[in-house]
């Protein structure tokens, strides 16, 4: 054969081989998680090609038995691994397939080889009952709570779920931790063992689980109901005690004060807290002289100043009727407090008395001026203030339990987010703005979710790995 012959012949080969390479169908590689994998309500897929695809075409061959959320697609700068998630959470406890048709096609214009059907399980809700979620301030960490039967544990993971990690046991139930500026701990309140009595003391934790018992326990009278506030400059720390009250229609005795980050140098001199005013030199708080009754508790606005360890009585506001819970705006100009009102309702050994949220106020952080913000049939409460001012609460004017966004004026309030039947609570900010974490019973029982600022991207707080 000449050489003219082998030379066309091996081009004919080259140019077969490429037809035979163009006419290859795109293959799907792998999915995961695998199939039949139990995964939790809020997963995310990976679709593995062996030639890059076209996102639109893989996105109209997808879909998913039963219905599910909508959901969004990524695709790899090489465009062979596209990454799958759903905008809301799945059901749980659910077996689900995922359906991937003939129809979806590579950039080349070739449909996949054949439809591809990937089953899975969601996995039931998370155990624990969680609560009292808490960005850090640098909004690195999210830490919460979460409750397993008797059992109260501080927990912490990154803000993207990784690195989740057990900080502290024993915690006393129904008191928010809070973190200190530096955001590198936490205070929070456990059970401390004396003999064989528990009693609740106030403790300091670091991320890396170095656990310090305060000073200030010493001080502390019959603790009891804690709330704490880090000043701005975190070199002081607020603790208000509620201890005991007289009897069912009497408000809590307490005691206000303050102690050195480390918990020493306790001074006390007030009642309620509501928060440090326009810096770290002054406190804002409540008194009352006695105890009250009939669930009518007016109290005067006061301010302490630390550098000169005394108090001031604020007297252009005049009487705050039934304090609950203030939050303060991160620029540290005002509060957003709610009031409320004592309600007889249904619990395990009969009709109790409980405090039920009416409306929202706003106090400026000298105590000068107090406005109400919210004039609805519903209750308002639980309010957290973002970067930008405005003020994301929980009302139950729809039926259930939702979480409402408004300006820090009282307008354009809003609803963020509800489902029927279930309760949103605990709202917190995160400090650039993009996200709010908040409680859900939406799985059936109380869990962590995140939802984006505007209101879009609700889903659960997906855990990545656990730091032993």
């Amino acid at each position: 054969m000449s050489h003219r012959c082998r030379l066309c012949l091996v081009t004919i080969l080259l140019l077969l081989m490429y037809l035979v390479g163009c006419a290859r169908p795109a293959n799907l590689v792998s999915i995961t998680p695998a199939a039949d994998s139990v995964v939790t309500v809020a997963p995310e897929f990976t679709l593995k090609f062996d030639t890059p695809m076209d996102l639109g075409s893989v996105r109209s061959s997808i879909s998913l038995s039963p219905n599910a959320p909508l959901f969004d697609l990524q695709s790899s700068a090489d465009g062979k691994t596209i990454t799958l998630t759903f905008r809301a959470s799945l059901e749980p406890e659910t077996a689900y397939t995922l359906y991937l048709a003939e129809t979806a096609k590579n950039q080349r214009g070739q449909s996949i080889r054949s439809s591809v059907s990937h089953r899975f399980r969601t996995a039931g809700a998370r155990a624990p009952q969680v609560s009292f979620p808490r960005w850090s301030p640098n909004g690195q960490y999210l830490a919460w709570v979460e409750e397993r039967g008797s059992r109260c544990e501080l927990w912490v993971a990154r803000s993207d779920g990784r690195e989740r990690r057990q900080l502290a046991v024993d915690l006393v139930p129904r008191i928010r931790p809070e973190w200190h500026p530096a955001s590198d701990r936490l205070v929070f309140a456990a059970y401390d063992i004396v003999g064989r009595t528990l009693y609740p003391a106030v403790y300091q934790v670091t991320l890396d689980r170095q656990v310090t018992r305060l000073a200030l326990n010493e001080a502390l009278t019959d603790i009891s109901t804690l709330r704490f506030a880090y000043s701005p400059d975190g070199a002081w720390l607020a603790v208000e005690n509620g201890m005991w009250a007289a009897d069912a229609h009497s408000d809590l005795a307490r005691e206000l004060g303050i102690a050195r980050a480390d918990g020493t140098e306790w001074r006390d001199f007030g009642n309620l807290l509501v928060g440090w005013g326009t810096d770290s030199g002054q406190l804002i708080y409540l008194d009352m002289p006695g105890i009250g009754e009939s669930h009518r508790f007016d109290y005067d606005v006061w301010r302490y100043l630390v550098s000169q360890d005394r108090t001031q009585l604020v007297p252009e506001p005049g009487k705050i009727r039934n304090f609950g819970r203030a939050d303060r705006s991160p620029d540290g100009r005002f509060f957003i407090f709610y009031d409320w009102e004592a309600v007889e309702v249904e619990g395990p050994q009969g009709l109790t008395m409980a405090r039920l949220p009416i409306d929202l106020w706003m106090m400026t952080t000298d105590g000068t001026e107090v406005e109400r913000l919210t004039q609805h049939s519903g209750r308002n409460g639980d309010p957290d203030i973002g970067p930008d001012g405005r003020v994301v609460y929980i009302s139950d004017r729809a039926g259930d339990w939702d979480l409402w966004l408004m300006d820090p004026d009282g307008s354009n309030q809003v609803m963020l987010a509800g489902w029927a039947g279930s309760a949103e609570t605990s709202p917190d900010w995160s400090p650039d703005g993009t996200w709010i974490a908040f409680v859900s019973d939406a799985t059936g029982q109380p869990d962590l979710w995140l939802i984006r600022a505007d209101g879009t991207g609700a889903r659960l707080f997906v855990l990545e790995s656990t730091v032993r």
